[in-house]
């Protein structure tokens, strides 16, 4: 059994500049180590038709721009399991889909999103050690709404394998 336990902190916003200020708070509290744990950090946007955009991403060090690897891709996975798609391939790739959208609805990531993140506005989604998660919501100050739900570390680490499972197999061409 996992002794850490996680946070997912959904942050939503009229418009994406109150947003990018948020996020890039955000990423240089992380990059500062005032906020010590978090697996990732992106930025989206939820257009009026219902598309979701990755907008930028900050990994657990606060770099931006990042590529969706590592933390950044399991924060992707838990708001919208289907943007994997984009860096999970191969065989896994459904597998690894399907354990992020189960995971994402057992825990009601699913419902919070929503309410969180409606269309036709921004957001920022984090995965933080539950420690953290006070001064995450600190830095989010431009937010008409934040919802926090809790993921148990078991969880949080069996998706991070499949994730890990699913690059080596697209690194070895499968």
């Amino acid at each position: 059994m996992s002794d850490k336990s996680y946070d997912v902190v959904i942050a939503g916003y009229a418009d994406i500049d109150t947003a990018k200020k948020d996020f890039d708070a955000l990423a240089k509290l992380v990059e500062d180590t005032k906020i010590k744990t978090t697996e990732g950090v992106i930025l989206v946007e939820h257009d009026a038709d219902g598309a979701v955009h990755v907008t930028d991403a900050a990994d657990h060090h606060g770099r931006k721009g990042v590529e969706w690897g590592g933390g950044a891709g399991l924060v992707v996975g838990l708001f919208a399991p289907p943007l994997l798609a984009s860096v999970v391939i191969g065989a896994a790739a459904g597998g690894v889909i399907g354990k992020f959208t189960k995971h994402r609805i057992d825990s009601g990531i699913e419902k919070n999103v929503g309410e969180a993140i409606p269309k036709g506005s921004a957001g920022i989604i984090t995965l933080v050690d539950e420690a953290d998660t006070t001064a995450v919501k600190g830095a989010l100050g431009g937010a008409a709404k934040t919802n926090v739900v809790a993921v148990d570390g078991d969880g949080i680490k069996a998706l991070k394998e499949g994730l890990v499972e699913s690059a080596k197999g697209a690194d070895s061409g499968s």
